[in-house]
């Protein structure tokens, strides 16, 4: 397959795919994807959006992505409790917090607001198909495979899912990736510089979900056979 009709079927196959998750999110309510506190529930109505949008601080005992988000859009601090989704790292929802103040300096209401929040999972989306782009460029596989591989990332209806849920699965999903793309870097070419990049990934990607710390078993692999292999090659 020729490359220009590799590289435009690819385009075809992102954009389908991104349009196709805008319907989603336009017709989904907004998500968190758990059972969050009975007393305060998601919001329903555009009442129930004002009130949670215009309270001017969260209890520290509320639980849920959403919250969260919303204790640090409020109150500009990290929440010192650890109750339900709290106990997890803050990058995602500092983002999701600065992403709520930049939709502030539109004409929105709370609902349209709040329900922004599911954008930023299309911006994942997008940064990750990328990523994958990339990951793929560097295996060798026939461009039929690359295709294949893109349209069942594209369109997995877990993934999919995750485009609209106000998680942090997705962030953490393009560090992973991204710290597989760095590696595959590093093995080309072992500087100092691509390792600490590396690092900074991982930490990052730990900063996350701490779940991302399974990175490090396959890095850290990979370190110790190129350093066996280059002690190998200096004694012959």
């Amino acid at each position: 397959m020729e490359n220009k009709k590799f590289k435009f079927i690819i385009s075809i196959i992102i954009i389908i795919a991104t349009i196709f998750r805008v319907f989603v999110i336009e017709n989904t309510p907004l998500n968190d994807s758990t059972q969050v506190d009975a007393e305060m529930g998601m919001p329903k109505t555009v009442e129930d959006y004002n009130e949670l949008y215009n309270l001017d601080n969260y209890d520290k005992e509320d639980v849920g992505h959403f919250y969260y988000i919303m204790y640090l859009y409020t109150n500009h601090e990290l929440n010192d409790n650890t109750k339900g989704q709290q106990y997890h790292p803050p990058i995602h929802y500092i983002l999701s917090a600065t992403w709520l103040s930049f939709l502030d300096n539109f004409s929105l209401n709370s609902m349209q607001k709040i329900e922004g929040l599911q954008y930023l999972g299309l911006v994942y989306f997008f940064i990750s198909v990328i990523l994958v782009y990339k990951l793929l460029e560097k295996i060798k596989l026939s461009n039929k495979a690359k295709i294949l591989i893109m349209l069942l990332y594209c369109f997995h209806p877990k993934l999919v899912e995750m485009t609209y849920y106000i998680t942090n699965d997705f962030l953490v999903y393009i560090f992973e990736i991204l710290s597989l793309l760095l590696l595959l870097n590093w093995n080309e070419n072992s500087s100092f510089k691509n390792a600490i990049v590396l690092a900074i990934t991982l930490g990052l990607g730990t900063l996350t979900k701490i779940n991302c710390v399974v990175m490090v078993v396959p890095v850290g692999i990979c370190y110790i056979v190129k350093f066996v292999n280059n002690l190998k090659e200096k004694k012959n």
